[in-house]
């Protein structure tokens, strides 16, 4: 099953490489984005997801954020947080 998708504010320069490498290997724009859509979500549903739960479960976390510091998690656990956001 398929359905229509419109994409809008594409950069315009964005599209012609993609229109041109889709091309090239000799398939559709919309096989390229969907390659593209489900590669970024086989990424997106990994750690960093269970890192972003950090922010929404860890007291510590959610405060410091909440601060504008940067908050520190890997393989989903709470590491530490940053004094600033900002460079030093």
């Amino acid at each position: 099953m398929t359905t229509k998708v419109l994409l809008k504010n594409m950069d315009e320069n964005l599209y012609r490489m993609l229109k041109a490498k889709a091309a090239i290997l000799g398939i559709s724009v919309s096989d390229a984005i969907g390659q593209a859509v489900s590669m970024w979500l086989n990424v997106t549903n990994s750690v960093s997801d269970q890192n972003y739960a950090i922010l929404k479960t860890n007291p510590d976390a959610e405060k410091a954020f909440n601060e504008g510091r940067y908050v520190l998690a890997c393989d989903g656990k709470y590491v530490g947080v940053s004094l600033t956001r900002g460079p030093p």
